[in-house]
């Protein structure tokens, strides 16, 4: 712990003193402020903590033991000049005197965990180096350390496609995908947002299915609505066609589609809607009309726009604007929807909005989690932030294995574990429970853009650079150099392996010969680029990019 912070220590014993500091005329007084208050006191990571003391010694000048100290979410220490102990023993000793308002520390935040912090000051007259109880005299102060950005939101979306040739019409293979599905998310303890289809619904009537689907809601996970181009004119019998169908036809699909999955779960279950392809500004008009407030997952014209021109999709939900082909623009006056965005189907297969593989899944996970990072500490304004899988009731069989794979490497590195400095990284949500937090959000930042972006703009987030250097890279394994540093390695199929680091504690200096000899190319995901001996790497908490030379 680096002595300037370490004022964030603690002294516990002070506080169970039921008497407290009973001041009478011949006694001490102490006092003690955070920031200029003596009431509690909430701060953030990118504030600046000043402590302050005080001592009216009432004209006393008896020898005493003087203690500083704090109780702090890593432990108890205690002030001396030599620096900071978890020894009890006192800051100074020596004659009590008038001491006016004197700031004991000035440092930022950043870096030290989120928490509560009670910091003590105090003066026990038997001068023994020990605390002495009937004569110690104390104030003490409580300030919190908030976060700013709560954890990632991670989607786990199931779409359940129409039986058609491309998909199959095996409905009994499909309802054991929804099965095994239900089963691994209570496993893993994530949570489903599923958006079907109609016809599924009827063939789920048909073999008197209902408790599959109910599981699904007793569970807490969403069923929604997915729509595909098709209509029903009888019952399994689904007309397929164009996307760019009339207006009156379109209408047409949302109404048999979303009367097909209320049929089952009752209008008040259905969370919302994935439209596989509906142009602006007629999705949002059908948004209007059938009363949906969530979408979730980007058409495929949107998905490419962002792969292409972003490297990945959006991090944060956002109010889509009806404007043609603006498929990544915010509009905040329209109020009907939000976009909770997930990539496409987890698979090795790539498709029209990049890769889709169990490494691509993983390092789009730990891009927006270097961005969440730059804003957790710096102190930047709150956002909600998503990140969101995706699988199909067809295509689940054969990617059993990386699905559960996924999960697993979340669970174990991410999903309710903290940064060193006790932030959570991320959390399983379905997609009402994310719209549910966005809402609250709005609340609070009225007028402000959770997301927009359109051609001509600059990237959106920190690191610009980031998502073409990682762009033909999947990840592929922590490298565990010590506990004050952050290491992933990323392989590429015509390159050698790049790296990415960050320090948890500062700036230090390393050696990464281990990993690449000699000399490496050192990229800073913002346009900046530099040569350095990897005997000595200098790494600090911003993260860096590291190839061979």
């Amino acid at each position: 712990m680096r002595r300037y912070r370490c004022i964030i220590i603690s002294l516990i014993f002070l506080g169970l003193l039921e008497w407290g500091n009973t001041a009478f005329p011949q006694n001490p007084i102490c006092d003690i402020k955070i920031n200029g208050s003596d009431k509690p006191v909430t701060l953030h990571q990118s504030d600046t903590l000043t402590i302050t003391i005080v001592l009216d010694n009432n004209q006393q000048t008896d020898n005493a033991d003087w203690w500083l100290a704090a109780e702090t979410p890593f432990g108890l220490y205690f002030f001396t000049f030599e620096g900071w102990t978890t020894e009890w023993k006192p800051g100074y000793q020596g004659p009590l005197f008038h001491l006016d308002s004197y700031e004991v520390l000035n440092t930022p935040l950043s870096g030290l965990p989120a928490g509560t912090y009670t910091i003590y000051f105090g003066v026990d007259t038997v001068m023994d180096g020990n605390v002495t109880w009937n004569s110690l005299y104390y104030k003490e102060v409580v300030f919190n350390i908030e976060t700013t950005q709560g954890p990632i939101k991670v989607l786990f979306a199931v779409h359940v496609e129409p039986f058609l040739p491309e998909f199959g019409f095996d409905y009994g293979a499909r309802r054991e995908e929804m099965y095994w599905l239900r089963d691994l998310a209570l496993t893993h303890g994530a949570k489903l947002t599923v958006a079907s289809n109609g016809e599924f619904m009827e063939f789920v009537e048909d073999f008197g299915d209902q408790e599959l689907v109910q599981s699904y809601l007793d569970a807490g996970f969403n069923w929604g609505t997915h729509i595909h181009p098709l209509w029903r004119e009888g019952r399994h019998d689904w007309i397929l066609e164009s996307p760019d169908t009339s207006e009156d036809l379109v209408r047409r699909i949302w109404q048999d589609n979303v009367n097909a999955v209320n049929s089952v779960i009752g209008t008040e279950n259905n969370y919302g809607v994935a439209p596989y392809q509906c142009a602006q500004p007629l999705l949002a008009k059908m948004m209007r009309e059938y009363g949906f407030t969530i979408q979730t997952a980007l058409t495929e014209p949107a998905g490419i726009m962002a792969w292409e021109n972003l490297g990945h999709y959006p991090w944060n939900p956002f109010r889509p604007s009806a404007e043609t082909g603006k498929f990544l623009k915010e509009d905040l006056k329209q109020t009907q929807y939000i976009l909770i965005p997930h990539y496409p189907q987890l698979e090795p297969n790539p498709g029209p909005s990049g890769p889709r593989s169990l490494g691509t899944n993983q390092k789009n996970f730990l891009m927006e989690y270097i961005e969440w990072l730059h804003w957790q500490r710096n102190g930047l304004p709150t956002k909600v932030w998503v990140f969101g899988i995706a699988t199909h009731d067809c295509y689940n069989n054969p990617n059993r294995d990386d699905i559960e794979t996924m999960l697993e490497w979340l669970d174990e590195n991410f999903i309710g574990k903290t940064t060193p400095t006790g932030e959570i990284i991320a959390e399983y949500a379905t997609a009402t429970e994310i719209a549910k937090e966005f809402y609250q959000w709005e609340t609070e930042h009225p007028h402000e853009s959770s997301f927009s972006w359109e051609e001509g703009q600059p990237y959106p987030y920190t690191y610009s650079d980031m998502p073409n250097l990682l762009r033909e890279a999947e990840y592929d394994t922590v490298i565990d150099l010590e506990n004050t540093l952050a290491c992933y390695r990323f392989t590429r199929e015509n390159a050698s392996p790049i790296y990415v680091l960050w320090s948890w504690v500062g700036e230090q200096v390393i050696d990464f010969s281990s990993q690449i000899p000699d000399q490496v190319r050192v990229y800073d995901g913002k346009g900046n680029e530099y040569i350095s001996a990897s005997g000595t790497l200098k790494v600090t908490e911003e993260p860096i990019f590291v190839e061979a030379n």
